[in-house]
């Protein structure tokens, strides 16, 4: 018999994988300040045509992962378009890159170790990218599509183990919500296609996905979960 998944199970988890690779782990209860500054950061470029989020949705349903870069490197992500500043601000007040969670990543069980898979997907990206990459993603639609494809893959691979929605259905609605990215035009998109369509051929097929989401499948096989 299966264990039951609870939500404190879940946040265990969570836990655990964040720390492993020394990430700060935010729920919206914190009530953290610097949440709030990067929601209207992205409010702000919503509101000029340019994707995202406005201010509510944002803080309802958006989960954001930030790195900490201390005040030699701030200088550079100051220097993206309209929200550098404030993103900048924030990045220099973190000691360790952070995951803030919105509350509604924390409805369920399942989606809190989904959107942990996601977020834990951008922290490796920043590990291995540095600032460097992080300043791309602000300003290349090519690497924003190319960085949030698979990290909706990641969370796409832990709902499909979980709750067994179709790999067809988990790419479309990843690619739905891609569209609030600011990824311009077709090629760009077809490019998160591609990238997700490796998701949806690998879990049609009964394959798994390396990275995070194959680190939260181990942990719950490990709590019988699985």
């Amino acid at each position: 018999m299966k264990t039951p998944l609870t939500i404190e199970a879940a946040k265990a988890i969570a836990a655990d994988l964040c720390a492993v690779r020394g990430v700060d782990l935010v729920y919206p209860e914190a009530n953290d300040t610097r949440r709030e500054v990067i929601l209207h950061a992205l409010a702000a470029v919503h509101r000029l045509g340019l994707g995202g989020w406005d201010y509510d949705t944002a803080r309802a349903r958006v989960s954001v992962t930030m790195p900490a870069v201390g005040l030699p490197l701030a200088g550079m992500l100051a220097a993206l378009p309209l929200v550098g500043p404030l993103l900048a601000a924030v990045a220099d007040s973190m000691a360790r890159t952070a995951i803030y969670l919105s509350p509604a990543a924390c409805a369920d069980p399942v989606t809190l170790l989904a959107v942990i898979a996601h977020e834990l997907g951008h922290c490796d990206q920043i590990a291995a990218g540095g600032l460097a990459w992080c300043a791309a993603y602000g300003l290349v639609p090519e690497v924003r599509a190319g960085a949030e494809a698979p990290c909706y893959a990641q969370d796409c691979a832990v709902i499909h183990a979980l709750r067994g929605d179709s790999p067809q259905a988990l790419m479309d609605g990843a690619l739905e919500r891609l569209l609030s990215y600011g990824l311009g035009g077709d090629d760009t998109m077809e490019l998160a296609r591609g990238v997700l369509n490796v998701m949806r051929r690998t879990l049609e097929h009964g394959g798994e996905l390396g990275g995070p989401s194959h680190d939260v499948l181990e942990a719950l096989r490990e709590r019988g979960v699985l």
